[in-house]
């Protein structure tokens, strides 16, 4: 894979890029929000972001195979902590894996 960026880049190196019809003007800003009730709030920014943080850590947290009597309220609350261990401190979900890895649990 190394290789073929390699020569991707090789190969790039003596192209031209097209010209652009107009210089992009850095400075041109729209105020299309005029209305305050129409436009994102500081809170909907916060909440999307939470939201995302949220989902992604959900789903890339994955528990061992619970034990056949958990039921499905303890298999639920299991999860969430450590979704909560994974989003506070990352770190130890790498420590409970490596744990596990070199045969400690």
């Amino acid at each position: 894979m190394l290789l073929i960026l390699i020569a991707v880049h090789l190969l790039s190196r003596d192209s031209i890029a097209a010209p652009l019809p107009r210089p992009p003007d850095a400075r041109a800003t729209t105020n299309s929000c005029k209305d305050i009730d129409n436009c994102r709030t500081l809170f909907s920014v916060v909440w999307g972001c939470l939201a995302t943080i949220f989902a992604c850590t959900w789903v890339s947290v994955h528990p061992n195979v619970p034990p056949p009597n958990q039921s499905r309220l303890q298999l639920f609350w299991r999860r969430l902590k450590m979704m909560l261990i994974a989003m506070i401190a990352p770190e130890i979900m790498v420590g409970f894996a490596a744990r596990q890895r070199f045969g400690g649990a």
